[in-house]
Formats: structure tokens, sequence, C-alpha cells
């Protein structure tokens, strides 16, 4: 909502009227954490840069700060946050750090698994390598990052390099096949 005072600039509100401030509409998204939540994600210009905090319904904020970006993985129910060029996972729900803002990269990967309450997992960069790491109910490492290379293959699979060698691993951690291969498996050659 917004009001528009006699003097001064407009003023927004969260749909349960508690005060977001005097910013612009398009300073302002909407996150929708559940059925039954919605957060605003607001935005500030910082010299050339800009920065991103999100509140509740009643303006309370969700994490501890402002980033360079936000962005709620629903199936990781957890914040992708980027502060100086580094990403990490925030869950706001228990206030934690899932993975703190110290990574090269962090790539949410698609859930296309029949159960639609599956674990969600995502590639994780680091100065040691890619990693795999699961979100959802039972956050956690499948296996912390060391391999050179790791692509997504399918729901289960991901091909991964190690040695310049490549072999598939699953989203137990466990290896279909050792990294022997000179070059990365198919979709197409993989059954589940």
């Amino acid at each position: 909502y917004s009001a528009k005072p006699e003097k001064g600039p407009q003023q927004l509100f969260t749909r349960r009227f508690h005060a977001l401030g005097a910013i612009g509409l398009d300073n302002v998204d909407i996150a929708y954490l559940d059925e039954a939540h919605n957060a605003y994600v607001i935005r500030r210009r910082d010299g050339k840069q800009w920065l991103y905090r999100a509140v509740d319904e009643l303006g309370q904020p969700l994490l501890p700060g402002e980033y360079q970006s936000l962005k709620y993985q629903h199936d990781l129910q957890a914040w992708l946050v980027r502060d100086q060029r580094l990403y990490g996972l925030y869950r706001h729900t228990n206030r934690q750090w899932l993975l703190p803002c110290a990574h090269t990269r962090l790539v949410p990967q698609e859930n296309t698994s029949r159960e639609d309450d599956g674990p969600a997992y995502c590639t994780v960069q680091d100065q040691r390598g890619w990693g795999l790491y699961r979100g959802g109910e039972r956050p956690g490492w499948v296996f912390e990052p060391r391999f050179e290379r790791l692509e997504h293959l399918n729901q289960r699979y991901f091909n991964a390099c190690l040695e310049g060698r490549w072999g598939l691993v699953d989203t137990r951690g466990e290896w279909l096949r050792q990294p022997v291969d000179q070059a990365r498996a198919d979709f197409r050659f993989v059954r589940d």
C-alpha cells in the first residue's frame, strides 16, 4: 500500500499496514515465502551500487544486514545472498547462515524430482573446487567442494571431474562410475 501525505514523499506499507518508508515502488519487490507469508525486498542506492534487504509483513528484518543481491529460493528454503562478490545461503526461519558468504558461485539446481517435496540441491564453488549442498528440511553438505568441475546431469546424477578424469556421482555422494573417463557422460546414457 502507499500513501501520499500533503507534504513530503509517498510512504509505502506492507499488506498488514506496517511502514516500509519513503521509497519508490520500483525499489520494492515482493518475495513469496509460502502460501501465507510474503517478504519485501527493498533496494537502495549506495554510491554506485544497489544494496538489498528483506523484511517481513510486520516490517521486521529477515536477514542481518544489506547485501549486493537477495533472492528467496523456495526449494532450498533459504535466501541466496551475494555480499562482497561472494555467495551464501541464509535461512530466516532459524536466523542462521546455512552457508556463509564465502563461496565464489552458488548455483541452485532445478528440482525435477517426481516428488515435489524432495530435497533441493545447489552446486557450490570455492577455492577448493565444486561441491554439492542439500537444502530443504534437512540441509547439509552432500560432499564439500573438492571437484574440478561438477555438472548437473539429471535429477539425481552429476558429472564430476577429479584429477582430469570424469565420473558419475549421485545426490547421496556415492560414485556410480569412478572418475576414469576422459569425457563426461551424456544424459541419454543415464537411466533411473
